[in-house]
Parts: C-alpha cells; structure tokens; sequence
C-alpha cells in the first residue's frame, strides 16, 4: 500500500513542482539546509552511513564500499560522509542531473532523499522534487507487497557457491506466494565472464571482480539454480513491514549500476545483501560478526537471529525430484525409464503396462531428458523429438502418476551446526604424546553433524591444529589446511556425477619430529551410497616440499578407498584406506588406515576419536587422538529493542 501511495507522490511531483513555481517560491538556503544538517548529526547517524555503505575495513578508516564514481557527487565523498550530504543537498537544490544515469539526482537518489526530507522537510525548504517517471514506472512494475530470502544449497563445482548462496524474492501482484515464479528476484553477484578456472579463483579471492546488484524474474534464478546446477531452494518470509520494504525499494533504485569490490569469501553475495537490507533498516546491525568472512548460512542465522525470517519454504532442485520419484519407482523401472530417455526403447512399447506404472516411467524418463537438455548434456534436437513422443506416449495412460513432492530435509540450513569450529583435546603417537587444539574457520568436514549441509561434502577453510608434545616440552604447529574440499557425489541409475578430493596447506610429513613444509594432495574420483553408507574410491597425486627431505620435495601417486557412515544424526563413522608410491623427488613411500568417529548432541557440541596405522619408508606408525569438539557462531548482534 506504501508502494502504491509513493508512486503516486512521484507522479504528482512535477505538477507541485510547477505549483510552488508559480506561488513565487524563493531559490532554497542551501547553507542553511546544511547547517541544520550538521547540527543534527546526519552524517554521522546510521540511516546516511548505510545508504552509503560506508564501513572502516580493516584500515579502520570510514569509507564507502561502492566502487563507481557517478555514486558520489562530492569529490572525496566515497570517504567523506559530510562532505557528501553537503553536496547531495546542492544536487537537490540546483536539480542536478546524474549523467551516468541520465535523471535527476533526486530520482536516482530516492533513499538519500528520504533520509534528508525527513530529518530536514526539503519540500517546505523549497527544494524542488521532480517527477521521476522511470523511477514510478519501474516500482509500479515490481509492485512489492512481500519479500523473501532465497538460499539455494551449496554448489561445490563453483568456489563462488561452494558455501551456498543468498538472494531476494519480491512478491507483487503478478507474483505471490501461490506463484512465486512470476515474481522478480534481487541478485547480488560478480562479473566475471572468466574460463579459465585458476585465474576465476585467484581474481574472485583477491577482488579482482566487480559485483553488482540487479533484479530479474524469479524464474530465471530458479532455472539456474534448480534445474542446471542441481541447487535445492530454501526460501524463507522476511518480517519487513511497509516502510522497510520502500526504503529498501528506493535503495535498490539507487544502485542499479554501483559497482563493488567482490570477494568469494568475505565481500560477497550474502554479506552485500545484508548491506541492502541495512539501508533499509538502518536500526539494525546485520554484518556483526561477518567482518573476516561472511558465509551464506551465516548471513541466514544473522537474519534469524534479529528476527527477521519465518519458517522455510523448501524447493527441491529437478534432480532431487528425479531421483525422488525414481526412488518412488525401483531400480528396474528407472532402467526402463534410462532406456527411454536415452530413445534405446520407444515408449509405446510400454502401452500394455499399468496405466500408473507406465505413466510414472514416463515422467521420470521426461524429467530426466529435460534435465539433461537443462544441464547441456544432450543436444537440444532429438531431445526435442524425443520429449515429444514421451509425452504423447504419457497423455495416452490417460492417469495420473500420484507422485508426492520430495520431502524435506529434517534440518534447514539455518539449524545446522555453527560453521568455526574449536577443538581441543589428547593425542598419543610412537614418538610425541601431549595435547592438541584445533581451530577451523570454516566450515564443515565429513565427520560433522550432517545436518543443514550438502550430504557427502567436506568444504574446511583456515583448519589448523597446534600440540604441545608433553615428552620433549615444545608446542609445535602440526598442519594447517587452508583449503581441504572433499565432494562425495553418489552415482545412480539416473545420474553418474564425478566425485573429487583437493587439500592444499602445510603439515610435517612424519611426526611432530619432521620438518614443517607445504603439500597439496588430490585427484577425482567415484561415490555410490547404500542405505546410510557411502563408500568411495578416488585417484590421487600428492606432493610435498620440505627441509628434511632429501631433494627437498616428493610427488607420489596413489589412491584412496573408504565409507562413511552415518546411521542416525547422532554419530559419524569413517574408514580410510590410502597408498602412495613416488613418482619424482625424494623417496616416500606410504601405506595408512585411518579411522575417526564422532559423536554429537546438542547440535554444538561433539567428541571426537581419531586413529590411523601407517607403513612408511621401512617403518610402522601408529597414533590416536582424542578431542571434544564445540562449534562456534558468530558475534551476531542483539535486535533492537521493542518499541
């Protein structure tokens, strides 16, 4: 309703405009306008700072995070919040015109001048507001009424989204909550247009993106999300009241076009979402706790813990559906269903079956072809021909399937375990015994509770574990992981995805005694799950630089063979065979068991016991360790007091 009232106010702009012209209004005292600005502290309060989106980084020096200058129209404004307001007032004054966007500033500028008519009454002032057109038309179009958070799971192919990702949905009246799809999502992402796959994640790790917010159908994201990239959709209600929900408008308005400094890991999508959101309810402090990295799940939890979203809508991706219903129908229908996707059976041949058991083939077989059209893994064509005498074939059962909708996880991604991790406990090997403490900065590893995470990945991020070894008296660094990803992805009937495994970091090669040096270690791989176990089988090459070693670095080649096993969501089993012979370097020859349990109650809380045997240049070795286990979440800050 505030919507519809705003744009009625922009569309009379103009003719007030003419009205005050001809009542003989005098030009405005912008000095003055800027002095009662200044002895309100306006500059310094929230609402200017947000709409802004300054921060003080780790210079701790105030500055704004928009990196375009047709944002700021003084010329140090991007640092000076002051000398912008000041200038932001002559613009409106002397109805400048932004050139970059071809429109008044107080067009572009809605927020900015919400803020400053409020606090200063700009109309009665004689500061003259001017139609804006665009800007009505294109709220008009939008008309929200209602606004969502979307949090598609993660994607582990895309280091981007291998954490998850977050994203507005704006419900008008030609999308709602009956018809999410026609509504319009509020996007926040990197420009990269990048192939290459180092160069992606050395710019995004590094900056050397710009991302920028951007609105779109909802059902384009749906499409990328749920049907090519095989995303489950989590969509939570946000609690924004009218108000909100216009200032949020004028902001997003305000931006089209702002560029920003993007970052994978802290700058990101989730953490630029919650500066939108910010500006709209400047009140509230979203980012706390976000400051060294902000993770999707995170910036979902900083919303739940203000208050800010209701119960979850879940949204399975095509392939959760798929394989759903294929579940639904046994392994010897799915073949048939295969066969017919694949058009090595016709699917007439299946007009003698049970009308229900040759119609539910029948859809698994189409959903399957479209998904592959979906995913560019069948050519477009005589996917076409095919789909067509499918669904010929399944109007003529003339039933229908009574497929249920795939039901949801038991836990959402916000009631997940808290992604930094603190460990600390005892450890024994043949040569070192003493304590152990470990520190993870994020964010799951496969022993973790499985809950509100991707089954079968392990994504840890700044993982690092420090011992004092009680026999001689030192505290040593034994191995930090910068990154280790583990994606078990099980094959099926339907789907035949590739598994892989990449760590890099440093460690000491053999015991507390060995030299502390770099290794990275990885390689692809296959995954198949029965019931509750996933064994796997992957492929590896490792290598290692270090002092001690005799050419001062080893490659080897080997593999990796193990399940993991997690009968209910109280514990996690794993068991890991591996080999490793050399191939260049130094000679080092490996052979390990290793096994790890844990046990977690409490959703934060674990124990944790780890072991491994190993055969190693002529010797044996043996350890185990013993940790309990807390996880950490950020330093959310407290909702603002009730009113």
């Amino acid at each position: 309703m505030r919507i519809a009232i705003l744009i009625a106010g922009l569309m009379l702009g103009a003719a007030a405009l003419g009205a005050r012209a001809d009542d003989g209004a005098g030009t405005p005292d912008v000095a003055a306008l800027q002095a009662r600005a200044d002895a309100l502290g306006l500059a310094d309060g929230r609402a200017w700072l947000t709409a802004l989106h300054y921060e003080k980084g780790f210079s701790g020096i105030p500055h704004s995070a928009v990196d375009s200058d047709w944002f700021f129209l003084a010329e140090d404004g991007y640092r000076d919040a002051r000398a912008e307001l000041h200038a932001t007032l002559r613009a409106f004054a002397g109805n400048r015109t932004i050139d970059r966007r071809e429109e008044p500033a107080a067009c572009v500028f809605g927020l900015r001048w919400r803020i400053l008519d409020e606090a200063l009454d700009l109309t009665a002032a004689g500061v003259p507001q001017p139609a804006c057109e665009r800007r009505a038309d294109w709220l008009a179009a939008l008309n929200p009424e209602r606004l969502w958070l979307v949090f598609p799971s993660a994607y582990l192919n895309s280091p981007a989204s291998m954490f998850g990702h977050t994203l507005l949905r704006i419900d008008g009246t030609r999308g709602s909550e009956d018809a999410p799809l026609l509504a319009y999502a509020v996007n926040f992402a990197a420009e990269t247009g990048e192939q290459n796959g180092l160069v992606y994640a050395v710019k995004g790790l590094t900056g050397g993106y710009t991302g920028r917010f951007s609105v779109m159908p909802y059902y384009e994201k749906v499409r990328e999300y749920s049907r090519i990239d095989s995303r489950d959709l989590w969509e939570y209600p946000l609690r924004l009241d009218d108000a909100a929900i216009e200032r949020l408008m004028l902001h997003l308005w305000e931006m089209r076009g702002a560029g920003f400094d993007y970052y994978f890991f802290t700058k990101n999508c989730s953490f630029q979402l919650l500066t939108l959101l910010e500006a709209a309810m400047p009140e509230r402090d979203l980012r706390a706790g976000l400051e060294l990295w902000a993770i999707p799940t995170d910036t979902v939890r900083a919303l739940q813990h203000q208050g800010l979203i209701g119960a979850p809508n879940y949204r399975p991706s095509l392939s959760t559906t798929i394989s759903h219903r294929a579940t639904r129908i046994g392994d010897a229908d799915t073949r048939t269903a295969l066969a017919i996707g694949e058009g090595e059976r016709a699917p007439g041949t299946l007009a003698d079956d049970d009308p229900v058991r040759a119609a539910r083939i029948l859809d698994v077989a189409h959903d399957w072809l479209y998904y592959r059209v979906q995913s560019g893994g069948a050519e477009r064509d005589p996917a076409l021909t095919r789909a067509r005498g499918i669904l010929g074939a399944r109007a003529a059962t003339g039933v229908k399937s009574g497929f249920r909708d795939a039901t949801p996880p038991d836990t959402p991604p916000q009631n997940g375990h808290d992604t930094a991790r603190l460990s600390a406990g005892a450890f024994a090997e043949d040569d070192a015994s003493g304590v152990a403490i470990n520190l993870r900065a994020a964010y799951h590893d496969l022993l973790d509770p499985p809950g509100g995470y991707d089954p079968g990945s392990q994504v840890a991020f700044g993982d690092a574990e420090l011992r004092w070894n009680g026999r001689k008296d030192r505290l040593q660094i034994d191995e930090l992981r910068v990154v280790d990803i583990v994606s078990l992805s099980p094959r099926s009937t339907l789907f035949r995805p590739i598994s892989w495994r990449v760590h890099f970091g440093g460690r000491r090669l053999s015991g507390l005694d060995s030299a502390f040096g770099g290794h990275v270690d990885g390689g692809p791989g296959i995954t198949t799950r029965i019931g509750t176990l996933t064994p796997y089988l992957f492929g590896r090459l490792a290598a290692d630089a270090a002092d001690d070693l005799d050419d001062g670095y080893t490659v080897g080649a080997g593999a990796i063979a193990g399940a993991l096993w997690q009968p209910n969501p109280a514990v996690s089993l794993l068991l890991e065979g591996s080999s490793r012979s050399p191939v260049l370097g130094a000679t080092f020859e490996r052979y390990e068991l290793r096994g790890g349990a844990q046990w977690h109650w409490g959703g934060q809380i674990a124990l944790r016991a780890e072991g491994y045997l190993a055969h190693e240049r002529g010797r044996d070795r043996s350890g185990v360790r013993l940790a309990f286990v807390r996880y950490i979440a950020p330093a959310f800050a407290p909702a603002p007091a009730a009113r």
